[in-house]
């Protein structure tokens, strides 16, 4: 008798992410709100792999949306009672995201590289769905082959005029920030 292959999930290793550049990413949008407009068009909620920063970005969405302040002050009664936000650290964690370097970023091209990194999650997701219905001789070869190359357009379309951030590339401009700081005697607030 017939039995379909069922495929193992697949290894954690697979789903890409880097939470902590989600994290600065958020503390560049507390530290200077204005920056959200540049990437709210492009970066969605659901682009984060830490669903608890999913979820801080919305909230800063729509306050700036409301054209509220934007701050961990007013975040965290909005995250008060939820329980991954508690995870986190709750409101020490807000504290934490307000006092790192975010200046040393440009949100935008930070913001791009979770949405590869999105993009590429959900290609490996939909294609490892598309795999495990090739043992369901009901689907027809047509439909894998179509469910395949529908999962290929929408990351090439998601991703679409982004540019990964090499660790080589982050260091470099990390660098020209501090250096531009310095030669600006240190003052914090200087255009960078």
């Amino acid at each position: 008798m017939y039995q379909p292959l069922r495929l193992a999930p697949p290894p954690a290793s697979l789903h890409l992410a880097n939470v902590e550049a989600e994290a600065l990413l958020l503390s560049a949008l507390l530290a200077k709100p204005g920056w959200i407009d540049s990437i709210a068009d492009k970066l969605a909620p659901e682009d984060f792999a830490e669903f608890a920063h999913g979820r801080i970005y919305e909230l800063i969405l729509n306050l700036s949306a409301e054209g509220k302040g934007v701050s961990a002050v007013a975040l965290a009664p909005y995250l008060a009672g939820d329980e991954l936000f508690k995870e986190l650290g709750g409101s020490g964690y807000l504290a934490k995201l307000t006092g790192s370097a975010a200046f040393m970023v440009k949100p935008p091209e930070v913001a791009d590289q979770i949405i590869d990194l999105a993009a590429r999650r959900r290609l490996i997701d939909t294609l490892y769905e598309t795999a495990a219905k090739t043992s369901d001789l009901e689907t027809g070869l047509p439909d894998l082959v179509d469910a395949s190359d529908a999962a290929l357009v929408a990351a090439v379309e998601k991703r679409e005029g982004v540019k990964p951030l090499s660790l080589f590339d982050c260091i470099g401009e990390a660098i020209g920030r501090i250096e531009t700081i310095q030669a600006s005697d240190g003052r914090v607030g200087a255009a960078t």
